[in-house]
């Protein structure tokens, strides 16, 4: 057998990965005749497969040139061979015969890997390197991979090679590449990636975008590392129809507002995955609406900015853009399809203030620091800590939805005869997770005080309720023998389970759902009451009086409400008032004045008898 394995390792050149054939010199050949370390363990035996596909177990007895030795039986299925070219421990390749498994073709000894393996990609320059990468990047990466077939998309295998060509491969992906985002009020798709909640806020999807922590799903290292994003933001009017739903009807809050306060929400978390990212060259942000609604040109304004002022708390972005905003509607036979923030001959609407708007966006962005909305002019400390709390609130109160969700996932995968939480004592959580995030907006306090008493009373209520129907049934248990029958009583055998105390509910009960207990009445003044100095940007109104100061969204409902107030005012007009002009309706007198160059407008209300 030793003069089989020289006969077969009497070689003077060897098939180089490229394919061109590579002379080995008369020191390699004089070492291979010598050197017991290259003997091959596959040439005593049979390499070929059985009818069974399994290896054949006979003595090899045909040794072909280029192939792998066989017995008599299989010398017809002629096993192409290669020549393993790691390197061995006595300093020469390795050439043991192996299977043909190109570029290296390595043998059973160095099947596993060895970092002496020759890397041609590193023998060319960087700058080819690079260019190559480059073809091997697709010019986005999408947000999601189509499911099943996944034709779309990054397989970066590139990156688990070494240290050396990861660092090569990122500058490409990560510096290079535009990286595209998908958000709206129902998922965030990143990155192959895909947080959904739905209407029903993805009670049977694992991902869940309430409550989630962001760094836990993301790696922090990703996002930091993300120089170039486009994000699309879906604002769909078919879920922000002006008309309530029965079921959010509720609580007084309307479908409209509902959607809105989602769609920023999956914005907020969003951002907070590159609150750290100081390194993003390009940011490009894309609204759209689109759906069937009939709001006007100046609400669909607020519906954008409403939308896309979380980002405002980004910063030392290079390149940010908010793109022209794409609003269709089906429904208004005045706006089919329309594009605001760039000049169109065919465009007669006035969407100055969106441009202007475009503007101011992109200056936040690169400030050195985030400027998040421009509250803290008109907040003292104490407003500013009231907001830190409110979102400490709205932030636990997210995890506790989620928990809810979780549990009842896991109650139905094991089956577990239990009522679902929220069809039972937290009935209705979706308006009430909606009243904390227009109370964390707010800064309200006091109102997510009430929220968490009014869960916590919730709870102890239907506790309380479990307990007294445990106490019911644990005695019937107990009566159904006769008692001189029992020699001990199963409370006195098992007191957990039938010692319970009947205890009255802290308040009385009440129909699931309706959540009456948390009907809030804003406290900020309206903007034509007398003494009140009323101010307004692109995302906020802002209301003064001597002892205190509101700050509240707008959205298409506010801009209607102020609308209707006063019909001869254009919130969104393009031309600033130069002079005071006064105007008196009923009781009350109106004055407004231009302040400031990004078009804020402060309205002072009077009273006549003043």
């Amino acid at each position: 057998m030793g003069d089989q394995n020289h006969r077969l390792l009497n070689i003077t050149y060897v098939i180089h990965s490229s394919g061109t054939l590579v002379d080995l010199g008369a020191d390699t050949i004089a070492h291979q005749q010598n050197c017991t370390r290259h003997l091959s363990p596959l040439i005593p035996r049979c390499n070929a497969l059985t009818r069974s596909k399994q290896l054949c177990s006979r003595a090899a007895k045909y040794f072909p040139p280029g192939h792998l030795p066989t017995c008599q039986q299989h010398a017809s299925q002629r096993v192409r061979a290669g020549r393993c070219q790691a390197t061995e421990k006595c300093g020469h390749m390795c050439l043991r015969i192996a299977s043909y498994d190109p570029p290296y073709h390595l043998c059973l000894v160095h099947d596993g890997g060895k970092n002496d393996l020759p890397c041609y990609l590193l023998q060319i320059p960087t700058e080819i390197r690079l260019m190559i990468f480059r073809f091997l990047v697709p010019d986005y990466i999408p947000s999601c991979q189509y499911y099943p077939w996944k034709s779309q998309g990054l397989h970066a295998s590139m990156l688990r090679v070494n240290r050396q060509l990861h660092t090569e491969f990122s500058s490409v992906l990560y510096g290079e590449t535009p990286f595209h985002v998908s958000l709206s009020a129902t998922c965030i798709n990143f990155y192959g990636k895909e947080w959904c909640r739905g209407f029903t806020y993805a009670s049977k999807n694992s991902n869940q975008i309430v409550g989630f922590d962001s760094h836990e799903v993301i790696a922090p290292l990703i996002a930091r590392r993300v120089q170039q994003m486009e994000v699309d933001i879906s604002i769909n009017g078919l879920c922000l129809r002006s008309a309530s739903t029965p079921k959010l009807a509720l609580y007084g809050i309307t479908r409209e507002d509902f959607g809105l306060f989602e769609v920023r929400d999956v914005v907020q978390k969003f951002v907070q995955l590159f609150a750290q990212n100081h390194v993003c060259k390009k940011l490009l942000v894309k609204p759209a609406v689109l759906g069937n609604h009939d709001w006007e040109l100046d609400e669909m304004v607020s519906a954008v900015t409403f939308a896309t002022e979380p980002f405002k708390n980004l910063h030392l972005i290079q390149n940010p853009a908010l793109a022209p905003a794409h609003l269709s509607s089906v429904g208004s036979p005045r706006y089919r399809c329309l594009v605001i923030g760039e000049k169109d001959s065919n465009t007669t609407t006035d969407d100055t203030t969106y441009r202007e708007y475009q503007r101011v966006w992109s200056e936040c962005l690169k400030s050195p620091t985030p400027s998040g909305a421009s509250l803290r002019d008109w907040r003292i400390i104490e407003r500013e800590h009231e907001e830190q709390v409110a979102r400490t609130y709205l932030k636990n109160i997210e995890k506790f939805v989620a928990l809810l969700y979780k549990q009842e996932r896991v109650g139905k995968s094991q089956k577990i005869a239990r009522r679902d939480w929220t069809d039972s004592a937290f009935h209705g959580i979706e308006g009430v997770l909606h009243i904390a995030r227009v109370c964390s907006e707010n800064a309200d306090v006091s109102a997510m005080e009430k929220i968490r008493d009014a869960i916590k009373t919730r709870w102890v209520n239907y506790q309380r309720r479990f307990q007294n129907d445990s106490h019911t049934i644990a005695r019937s248990i107990e009566d159904i023998g006769f008692a001189e029958d029992i020699e001990v009583l199963p409370r006195a055998e098992y007191p957990e389970a039938f010692e319970f105390s009947r205890k009255k509910l802290l308040t009385t009960p009440m129909k699931d759902g309706t959540w009456p207990e948390l009907v809030f009445e804003d406290d900020a003044p309206k903007w034509n009451d007398p003494g009140v100095t009323y101010r307004e940007d692109f995302e906020r109104q802002y209301f003064r009086t001597e002892t205190k100061e509101w700050a509240r969204l707008k959205t298409p409902a506010t801009v209607r409400a102020a609308r209707a107030l006063s019909p001869h005012i254009d919130l969104y007009s393009s031309k600033w008032f130069n002079v005071d002009r006064l105007h008196t309706s009923g009781n009350i007198s109106l004055r407004y004045l231009e302040v400031g160059p990004l078009g804020f407008v402060t309205y002072k209300y009077y009273s006549n008898s003043q």
